[in-house]
C-alpha cells in the first residue's frame, strides 16, 4: 500500500511511543515505572468534574473557534496578566495546544518557508513544520539551555517566516531569561518575523525570580506579530480532555477559523466547560506546584549521588534534562536497554535533537521516582556501549 508521501519525512513523536509501550508492558503484567510522561499523575479537580458534570446535556456543536464565554475569559486572563489587551477576534480554543499549534502552521506557513527551532526542542515541532510544507532551522540554545539570541541572529534569511520559542522549557525545564528574551524582541522589531511562543508550561514554574518572564507578551513589543500558544491540559490535568487556545492577531484566527471548519470543528463542548471553570477560579494550584517541588528536590538529591552524569535543576514545567555522555552518547540504546532489563522508561536526548542526554518526567510518585533513579543509578553504572 503506497501512503502519502509527506509521512515519508515525519515520524511518530517519541515521546508518545514511549509512553504507549511502557502501558502496554504494564498491560501485559510487567511493572514498568515509567518516567517519560508528559502528563500530571494527578486526578483532574473535583471542581472541573463537578461542573463538567452539569453541562453533559450541552451536546450541540459551538462555534469553531469554541464558546464565546470562554474566548471572552481567555481574553480578560491574559489583559490582567500581562496587560496585553486582546478582544475574543485574537483567540481560537482548540482541541489541545497541539492541535492549536498545529492549525497554526497550517495557516501561517507556505512550502518553503523556514521556521526556526532552539534546540534541544519539543518533538512535534519539526514534524508539524514540514507537514505545512516549511522547512525546520535547528539552533542551540546555550550551555546553560538559555535562549541564545545572537545564534538566531546568525541563521535568519529572506526565508524565515517565524521563531518559536517555548518557556519553561520542554525538555530541559529551563524559564529562559528575562535578558535573553529582551533581545530577541530587539532583534523582532527589525523585522517582519512573527514570534510563536509555547507557554503551556508556565503555570509550573518553582521560586521564579522577580525578573521572571511569565509570558512573551511581557516583552515583545511588537504585539501584531506575536503568537501564544497555551491550554488548561499541564495545570489542570486534562492532558486527556484536549482544550488549549492560540492568541493571535485576526488576521491569523480567521484563517485558523476555516481551516479548522474543515479539519476537526470546535473542540469537545465538556472540555471547553472545564476551562471556563478553571478561568472562573482563577487562581494557581498552589498544592499541585507544592507536589512537584518536593518530587523535583527528591530527584536532585538522588541524581546528585550518580558519578559521571550533570544536570540543570528545572525552574519549570516537569522534567530533569540529564547528561549521560560520559556514560553512553547511543542514549536511544541506553533508553532501549534501561527498559527491557530493569524496567524504567526513560526518553532519550536523540528525540529532542540532542544526543547524549535524556529526560526524565517527574510527574510521578515519589515512590516510583526513587524506585526508578535508583535502578537508573544501578544500571548507568554497569552499562557498557
Amino acid at each position: 500500500m503506497q501512503l502519502a508521501k509527506r509521512l515519508e519525512n515525519i515520524s511518530e513523536s517519541e515521546t508518545i511511543k514511549l509512553n504507549t509501550l511502557a502501558k502496554e508492558l504494564e498491560g501485559q503484567g510487567k511493572i514498568i515505572i515509567n518516567l517519560t510522561a508528559g502528563e500530571l499523575d494527578f486526578a483532574t479537580p473535583q471542581n472541573l468534574q463537578k461542573a463538567v458534570a452539569k453541562k453533559l446535556s450541552e451536546n450541540k456543536y459551538t462555534n469553531t473557534l469554541g464558546l464565546p464565554l470562554l474566548r471572552q475569559l481567555i481574553a480578560k486572563k491574559i489583559a490582567a496578566e500581562t496587560g496585553w489587551k486582546i478582544s475574543p477576534q485574537n483567540i481560537a480554543a482548540t482541541a489541545g495546544a497541539k492541535t492549536g499549534l498545529y492549525a497554526l502552521f497550517q495557516t501561517l506557513i507556505n512550502p518553503g518557508d523556514e521556521v526556526i527551532i532552539p534546540v534541544p526542542s519539543w518533538v512535534s515541532y519539526e514534524h508539524q513544520i514540514k507537514l505545512a510544507g516549511g522547512k525546520p532551522i535547528f539552533v542551540p540554545l546555550t550551555k546553560n539551555f538559555d535562549l541564545d539570541t545572537a545564534a538566531i541572529k546568525k541563521r535568519l534569511s529572506k526565508k524565515t517566516k517565524a521563531i518559536i520559542i517555548n518557556s519553561p522549557h520542554n525538555p530541559t525545564g529551563k524559564v529562559f531569561s528575562r535578558p535573553a528574551l529582551l533581545a530577541l524582541d530587539k532583534l523582532i522589531k527589525k523585522t517582519s518575523l512573527f514570534v510563536i511562543s509555547d507557554e503551556i508550561y508556565n503555570t509550573l514554574t518553582y521560586r521564579p525570580k522577580k525578573t521572571a518572564v511569565k509570558s512573551l507578551a511581557e516583552v515583545i513589543s511588537k504585539k501584531s506579530n506575536l503568537i501564544l500558544i497555551n491550554g488548561f491540559s499541564k495545570s489542570e490535568a486534562i492532558t486527556g480532555w484536549r482544550i488549549g487556545y492560540v492568541i493571535a492577531a485576526p488576521e491569523i484566527i480567521s484563517g485558523m477559523n476555516k481551516f479548522l471548519s474543515h479539519a476537526g470543528g470546535n473542540p469537545a463542548v465538556p472540555s471547553q466547560w472545564a476551562a471556563i471553570t478553571s478561568l472562573k477560579q482563577n487562581r494557581p494550584n498552589l498544592q499541585t506546584l507544592n507536589i512537584l517541588a518536593k518530587r523535583r528536590n527528591l530527584v536532585t538529591q538522588m541524581l546528585n549521588t550518580i558519578p559521571k552524569i550533570s544536570f540543570y535543576e528545572p525552574d519549570g514545567a516537569f522534567y530533569f534534562f540529564i547528561n549521560i555522555r560520559l556514560i553512553c552518547t547511543n542514549t536511544q540504546k541506553f533508553c532501549q536497554q534501561l527498559l527491557a532489563n530493569r524496567q524504567v522508561a526513560l526518553v532519550p536526548g536523540e528525540a529532542f535533537h540532542a544526543p547524549g542526554f535524556i529526560r526524565l518526567s517527574f510527574a510521578a510518585s515519589e515512590k516510583n521516582l526513587t524506585l526508578g533513579i535508583k535502578r537508573f543509578k544501578d544500571f548507568s553504572a554497569n552499562f557498557k556501549e
